[in-house]
């Protein structure tokens, strides 16, 4: 069955213009993405695939708060955050999730 364009269920995946072929154990060097996705492992320059499952959870943390798990005012605050790696699930949103 297709979804109707419309329907706010239908989720799209964009922006593959950053993709790369990988090898299996291939270990990545260049950063790229939006500072509030990627994965600390990206800002040391050493990375594998397994940074695309924080982004997955970032996104995840996202759509259930409707906010970011790591803030900042600009990309320099948002990487510090990162790498600090803190969290929290005190937002409003998530006392209607449930665990």
């Amino acid at each position: 069955m297709l979804k109707n364009a419309d329907d706010p269920s239908n989720i799209k995946l964009i922006d593959f213009g950053l993709s790369k072929d990988y090898s299996e154990g291939e270990i990545m060097q260049t950063p790229s993405g939006s500072p509030y996705y990627i994965a600390p492992e990206v800002f040391e320059q050493k990375y594998t695939k397994k940074c695309d499952l924080w982004s997955m959870g970032v996104v995840s943390y996202i759509l259930l708060s409707g906010k970011v798990p790591f803030p900042g005012d600009n990309n320099k605050e948002i990487i510090e955050n990162v790498l600090k790696g803190e969290y929290h699930y005190n937002h409003e949103a998530f006392k209607f999730v449930s665990e």
